[in-house]
Order: structure tokens, then sequence, then C-alpha cells
């Protein structure tokens, strides 16, 4: 049986700030799935709200089917399985970091943006050591052309 997820790939800028720094952005996130479930609360909205107009009750602006559906979040419901019959569902999502970064970095009193970059430490052309931003250190070695 296959995995749920089949391909997860990050669509990102990268850019040379000095002769050993690169700064990233993280634009898109690629998602390809060969299974799909809703969360049942998210299933319940639209439903809550079809019930509500069927029986002219108020909606109050989507309010009550919104305050509906969350009421059954913690119930322990299985997540509703969406058919694919065979296929596969690509996913294409913005990555919400840069932008929540930047509100977050709004309400501090440094005003700077913090980037996602990594230096080389050393680079051949089998062989690249580079530590992120956070002082992890990957080493990465270039598989040998067959």
């Amino acid at each position: 049986q296959p995995p749920p997820v089949e391909q997860f790939r990050v669509r990102l800028s990268a850019t040379a700030t000095s002769p050993s720094r690169i700064e990233l952005i993280f634009r898109l996130v690629k998602l390809k799935l060969t299974k799909f479930a809703l969360p049942l609360p998210l299933v319940a909205l639209p439903v809550f709200g079809l019930l509500l107009q069927r029986y002219q009750l108020p909606l109050v602006g989507g309010l009550v089917p919104l305050l509906l559906s969350f009421m059954l979040a913690p119930l322990p419901l299985p997540p509703l399985p969406v058919p694919l019959f065979g296929k596969r569902l690509t996913l294409l999502l913005p990555v919400p970091a840069p932008t929540l970064t930047r509100v977050l970095t709004f309400f501090r009193k440094n005003k700077k943006i913090p980037t996602a970059y990594f230096d080389v430490i050393y680079l051949d052309d089998d062989l690249r050591v580079h530590e992120t931003g956070q002082g992890n250190i990957f080493v990465q070695q270039k598989e040998p052309l067959v």
C-alpha cells in the first residue's frame, strides 16, 4: 500500500549575499497525495449551513454552522476519506512562514525581519559542508556517476 504522501517539495528562491552566505525565501509547498481525508468539522460546516437554510433558520453570517462544526472537533471522530480512485492529488500551498514572520516582527521592538540562510563552510566538486542559521551543520556528498 503506498504512503499517503508520495512527494513533498518546497519551491524557494536563493540569493548569495556574500561569498559564503546564501539567503533563502520559501515560496510554495507542493504535495502529491495518494490518500486524502477531510477532518469532520470541516465537512460539517457546509452541511450545517445547508440544514439551517433548508429549515429557514438564521445563519447569523455563518456563525451558527461554524460553532456547530467546532462543537464536533473535540469528539474522537475519524476523518472522512475522499476517494481518489487510484489517481494522485497535487496540492500547491503558499508557505505561511514569511507572512507570519512579518506580522510577528511588527509587534517586536527589533523590527529586523529574520531570514533563513546557510553559510558554506567547505565546498569542492564532490562535497559541501554548510551551517544553517540555527547552527545545524550538514555534510552533503554528490552521488558518484555510474
